[in-house]
């Protein structure tokens, strides 16, 4: 299956909700493969982020990127520009994961609360009805 980083991203923020979901022992071995393969995924993804930040981002006198109201300060738009097109195309990369998608029950889907984003990401791993 081919994720992009930012939903790799996403659905791994969604793992306390999926461990709310009793499965058995052959799908909650493949949810922790998948996880664990996300991990290294998001590690990558910030890794990444922190040498572009190094690259574009305006420095003090320690080399450390200038922070100003929770933003990054650029020397200049172009910085700025080319900083937002490369990170926009790391989140958007997409990786091939090997992973069977779950079927859920009609038994587990009714004790998830969600929104239909997070549906949406979650159809990205499991079958909901």
């Amino acid at each position: 299956m081919k994720l992009r980083l930012n939903e790799i991203a996403e659905i791994y923020k969604l793992k306390t909700i999926i461990n709310q979901i009793m499965f058995d022992y052959d799908s909650r071995r493949k949810l922790k493969r998948l996880y664990e393969s996300f991990e290294k995924e998001i590690k990558f993804i910030i890794e990444e982020e922190q040498t572009l930040i190094q690259k574009y981002a305006k420095k003090d006198k320690e080399d450390k990127p200038l922070i100003k109201d929770n933003f990054y300060v650029f020397e200049n738009r172009n910085n700025e520009n080319d900083f937002r097109k490369k990170i926009s195309e790391l989140h958007n990369l997409e990786i091939d994961i090997e992973y069977e998608k779950i079927n859920l029950t009609e038994e587990q889907q009714k004790g998830l609360n969600i929104s239909i984003y997070q549906e949406n990401l979650l159809n990205l791993i499991l079958n909901l009805g």
